[in-house]
């Protein structure tokens, strides 16, 4: 909040801001653009000038950088993962449930025995019945099915520790020597061998030797070769179940970690540092005529970027400059002269600015989408043609609309120039832009309703295909249909374009910085609208002293050349404060006593002066913009309430002037002074008795002479021969209201009508 009042209010620092952003923003923006690109050569071309070197330089070999890098890639050995736990683990639960089942089965054999023979049948069943809800614990915990006459065959032996060291002797061996998923993948690194990480990812080490290692096929033969001699000593005739089951665990244990992999490649192939070559100064680098190799390019690419270091800086503080000059002199010629309103001042130069940056963002945006629609289009339609679309006359159009044609055409200057710089820096471009601005700024100046935006897209989009034509047919190399064609189509679509964007973006300009264009005058000088209507209801007085000051000051301002609808519209709404308490006001006192009879001279003086603040309450609410809103504070400027400050005086002689004058500020534009003495006039010219045309014009005379030698007009640019014109239209029009009517000797007619 108080960045935005300092911003509004200083008008050194607005200045300063806005230059320094501006300055920012179109440096960086054209950054890519200011500095010469490195030489666009490929092998074989011919290589057009002698190029030496100036000083000592180095050049990397690109491809001899590459080419090691790969090779450090594919010679990295590839990561596997060994899950070494996974031999224990499995063994310990085996042993765990033959252990666990030998007991119970010991225990439950020995409780048989000592039962009687009707119950056995009941005790063999919940014995069965437990035996199988161990194996369906034991198959989720390893994860397979145990066969249920294997399974038959651990009951009967009452889990054998023959068994299960039959198992786990097989399982040992066979596990602690490593299982891999795809071994066919892993013999490809026979060569280089492997880096194997424990599952913790904490004992590394590179193996070679590969064959060593089981497949999972490799891995079941095993479990039969290992079990074969074992079986005799087993002495057990399931010994295939035996065997089945132990191939059922069998499971990888190395197994190929993609990500740590890729990590490992990546970092060989990063610490191989670039190869470099010397270039001694005065060294030719290429000789005219010649071919160009890719060393030689190498060498062009890193010769400039030496050069391109050394003057980068150099060369960035040169472009900022010229833009701070270009900007500092369209300030000087077009933003100066605006006399003492600040607040108008740097509102300008804030929309000047905003529109400025806005309008190449939105060029530059419309330009990127239609450059993805042209790789469609035929190789031999020059797409250069394409920035005839960029809607640069919007920003044009915008600032006519809300601060005039004169500043709208020193700005479409520096938007051309700025434009034509972004897009290729090329002089027909400049006119192309610069032309188009001023004419699209031209068509909208007395833009008074929203469909003049689309006449004014259209006249543009043809005007800018006339003056495409002409660049053509200037360049000669494009006199053919489909360029012309296609360069057509562009213009017309950036000069509609800019139509449609201004007409888009008015609201919100209006809306943001508070101005208000004819279109929108003309919308609130519409008598229906709710806040006249409340006005003639609650206020009529009011509302009728309003409605002749608007007509006033609406003949005022077309005598002087000042925005007469603006006049007239600000007057209507000048005095909307007054509805708070509208029957302290003289002009609503109608039969009734007046209200400052019994009140305080100060008191009397502090509700006129109320109906400022209110009126400014009102207009905000409503959104009448900051035109009414200035014409409300401004329209009294700082002046004295004389009667009640006399009044007061005759009781104290003591009291301050200063709180019986209005808080201002003086009027700060033409308008606003032509309202105030509109104002004065229209409700002091009602204390005349028997008006006539003498007694009117000197009275009026009177009243601007008072507030001029008062210097209540001191701010607001009036000159002279304006007040000497506006007092004639004051005149004109206050005639014709009370002009002299002629007596009737009677006054009803024979119809009983009254006559006027």
């Amino acid at each position: 909040m108080k960045f935005k009042q300092k911003f509004i209010q200083d008008r050194t620092y607005t200045k300063v801001t806005s230059l320094i952003l501006i300055t920012i923003v179109f440096t960086t923006f054209f950054f890519p653009n200011l500095f010469s690109m490195p030489p666009a050569y490929e092998e074989n071309d011919v290589i057009t000038k002698d190029v030496k070197a100036d000083k000592d330089f180095y050049y990397e070999n690109i491809d001899e950088t590459e080419k090691l890098r790969q090779e450090a890639y594919n010679s990295t050995p590839t990561v596997y993962l060994y899950n070494n736990n996974y031999s224990d683990l499995i063994i310990s639960k085996i042993e765990t449930f033959f252990e666990d089942n030998r007991k119970f089965v010991t225990s439950q054999n020995k409780k048989l025995e000592s039962l009687q023979e009707n119950k056995k049948t009941a005790f063999l069943l919940s014995f069965k019945n437990n035996m199988w809800e161990k194996k369906e614990k034991l198959e989720k915990e390893l994860n397979i099915t145990i066969n249920n006459e294997l399974y038959q065959v651990f009951i009967k032996s009452e889990f054998s520790k023959d068994i299960v060291n039959f198992i786990n002797h097989i399982l040992k061996a066979i596990l602690s020597n490593g299982i891999v998923d795809n071994k066919e993948a892993l013999l490809q690194e026979e060569g280089k061998g492997i880096i194997l990480i424990d599952n913790k990812g904490v004992e590394k080490k590179v193996v070679f030797g590969l064959k060593q290692f089981y497949s999972m096929k490799q891995a079941e033969t095993m479990v039969t070769i290992i079990g074969q001699p074992l079986s005799k000593k087993l002495n057990n005739p399931n010994v295939d179940l035996i065997v089945s089951f132990i191939q059922s665990l069998l499971k990888p244990t190395i197994t190929f970690d993609e990500l740590r992999t890729n990590e490992a490649k990546k970092n060989s192939a990063n610490k191989i540092k670039p190869v470099l070559y010397k270039v001694k100064k005065g060294e030719m680098v290429v000789r005219e005529g010649s071919l160009i190799s890719k060393q030689q390019i190498f060498k062009l690419k890193s010769l400039h970027s030496y050069k391109k270091q050394k003057t980068i800086y150099i060369s960035s503080l040169g472009f900022a400059l010229l833009i701070m000059l270009s900007l500092v002199i369209v300030y000087f010629l077009s933003f100066r002269l605006e006399g003492k309103n600040i607040v108008k001042h740097n509102k300008n130069i804030l929309l000047g600015t905003s529109v400025l940056v806005f309008s190449i963002l939105i060029a530059k945006i419309t330009i990127l989408v239609l450059e993805s629609f042209t790789i469609v289009l035929p190789s031999f339609i020059l797409t250069d043609s394409i920035v005839y679309a960029a809607p640069i006359a919007a920003g044009s159009i915008i600032i006519c609309l809300f601060i005039g044609f004169p500043k709208a055409l020193s700005f479409s200057i520096l938007l051309s120039v700025f434009s034509s710089i972004i897009f290729d820096g090329r002089i027909e471009l400049f006119l192309y832009f610069f032309l188009s601005s001023i004419f699209a700024a031209h068509w909208i100046k007395d833009c008074r309703e929203r469909q003049v935006f689309i006449k004014a897209g259209l006249k543009l989009a043809a005007l800018n295909i006339v003056i495409v034509t002409a660049i053509n047919i200037y360049l000669a190399k494009s006199l053919n249909f489909p360029n012309f064609a296609f360069s057509y189509v562009m213009a017309f679509i950036g000069g509609f374009s800019a139509g449609l964007i201004a007409a888009g973006f008015t609201p919100l300009v209006e809306l943001v910085f508070g101005y208000a264009t004819d279109i929108k005058l003309i919308e609130l000088a519409n008598l229906e609208q709710p806040i006249l209507r409340r006005l003639m209801l609650e206020a009529p007085g009011t509302y009728q002293h309003s409605m002749l000051v608007g007509t006033m000051a609406e003949a005022a301002a077309l005598s002087i050349g000042a925005n007469s609808l603006k006049a007239k519209v600000c007057s209507y709404y000048h005095d909307i404060g007054k509805m708070s308490k509208p029957l302290y006001f003289i002009e609503n006192q109608i039969n009734i006593k007046n209200k400052h009879d019994k009140l305080a001279p100060s008191m009397s003086a502090l509700i006129l002066i109320s109906h400022i603040k209110e009126g400014v309450e009102i207009a905000n609410k409503e959104k009448l913009g900051q035109d009414i809103i200035d014409v409300i504070e401004q329209h009294h400027g700082t002046s004295l309430i004389k009667y009640f400050y006399e009044k007061a005086k005759q009781k104290d002689s003591k009291v301050e002037e200063k709180d019986y004058k209005y808080k201002g500020p003086k009027p700060q534009t033409r308008e606003a002074g032509i309202i105030m003495l509109a104002d004065v006039v229209e409700a002091s010219v009602r204390t005349i008795s028997e008006p006539t045309q003498h007694k009117i014009a000197n009275h009026v005379q009177n009243i601007v002479n008072s507030i001029f030698i008062n210097g209540q007009l001191s701010e607001c640019e009036l000159t002279l021969k304006d007040l000497n014109s506006i007092v004639k239209s004051f005149n004109s029009i206050l005639d014709g209201v009370y002009h002299h009517r002629i007596e009737y000797p009677n006054d009803n007619d024979s119809d009983g009508n009254i006559n006027k």
